[in-house]
């Protein structure tokens, strides 16, 4: 049996179309079979269109991730520790870069391997009522928020960051840390220049 290849161009669709061709010697007919590759993207564009929404990261609302926060689940993932304790980044190289990705989602689906620990888990929903979930970005000494080198979240999550920390002060759901200050009486009351000679 030979068989005989033949591209031709369908003309509504500019699609290749495979045509074959089998001959029989022994009957010396010719039977012409033809394949559409046009069919089968069609049976394509069905099923990723019914795929579309497989695989984007889900949008969690805020009471959602604060009942997580506070769920069994949380507990045995985490424990006690802050969320961004057991996440190491993988980078090339022997030293780890200065700067974090820029975003871990792209389009609605994580881009990265290795997503940053808030990105990573859908349930973890930067916002100023998640007072626990913030709480674990700040420093415990000075209130402060945690660089991105220690915590290694991304570029994007850093600043949702802020801004929940920031509306978290304003709104006093977490204590705004004051600098310490330390004053020199002696400049505003004369008496004491005097008790000090």
């Amino acid at each position: 049996m030979d068989i005989f290849r033949k591209v031709v161009f369908s003309a509504k669709t500019r699609v290749p179309v495979i045509q074959e061709q089998f001959i029989n010697k022994q009957f010396a007919k010719c039977r012409q079979f033809t394949t559409t590759s046009c069919m089968n993207q069609e049976e394509e564009q069905e099923e990723s269109q019914v795929d579309e929404n497989e695989g984007k990261v889900p949008i969690i609302e805020p009471h959602t991730s604060i009942r997580y926060m506070e769920s069994k689940a949380y507990a045995e993932t985490y424990g006690d520790e802050p969320v961004w304790t057991r996440y190491r980044r993988n980078y090339s190289g022997g030293f780890p870069p200065k700067k974090p990705r820029t975003t871990c989602i792209r389009g609605g689906r994580i881009a990265s391997g290795n997503p940053c620990p808030v990105c990573r888990d859908e349930y973890l929903v930067l916002h100023r009522e998640n007072t626990k979930l913030l709480k674990q970005f700040l420093s415990p000494n000075s209130g402060d928020v945690l660089p991105t080198t220690k915590t290694n979240i991304c570029q994007k999550q850093f600043r949702n960051l802020l801004i929940a920390v920031e509306q978290a002060w304003d709104y006093g759901y977490i204590e705004k840390p004051l600098p310490s200050r330390k004053f020199d009486y002696s400049e505003y009351y004369p008496s004491l220049k005097e008790q000090k000679q």
